[in-house]
């Protein structure tokens, strides 16, 4: 009697660590595969920051060349700005004819002041822009370094 209740005992007890051994390899299979899914998650993170730096650098770009734009186009109004004053000049000389000449160069003038406005307009917009998205990489990047220590 006391043999079979220690035979009782001990498959018992193996049942016991057989769920045991079960229960901690199907934790581990879950921890992989939680592993596997961050790791995922930190690759595609990697992927949109690094779209989103060659965005901000191809938008730097843009408002460089924005910026060159506004400087040539603040160097033809000022120009025009002279040719209206030499005409003004002029009008007192050549009268109607030169009136119709002041007319066309500040219509010219004011198309200038235009596009420099537009471009202006078109330059703080792309700013605000960027100024919005940094947040956004900010946030991205500490979110990659808790992954990255999660993982490590």
């Amino acid at each position: 009697s006391s043999f079979g209740e220690q035979i009782v005992k001990f498959r018992r007890a193996n049942r016991e660590m057989d769920e045991k051994v079960k229960h901690t390899e199907e934790r581990i299979k879950l921890e992989a595969m939680k592993r596997e899914a961050l790791q995922k998650e930190v690759s595609a993170l990697k992927i949109n920051i690094t779209t989103l730096k060659a965005e901000i650098a191809r938008q730097d770009e843009d408002n460089v060349q924005k910026a060159d734009e506004i400087s040539v186009l603040a160097r033809e109004r000022k120009k025009l700005q002279g040719d209206v004053q030499d005409l003004g000049l002029d009008l007192k000389f050549f009268g109607e004819e030169a009136d119709e000449k002041v007319r066309a160069a500040r219509g010219r003038e004011d198309l200038a002041l235009g596009r420099e406005t537009a471009v202006r307009n078109d330059l703080r917009s792309t700013e605000e822009a960027l100024d919005s998205q940094a947040p956004t990489l900010l946030g991205m990047r500490d979110h990659i370094e808790v992954l990255e220590e999660q993982l490590s």
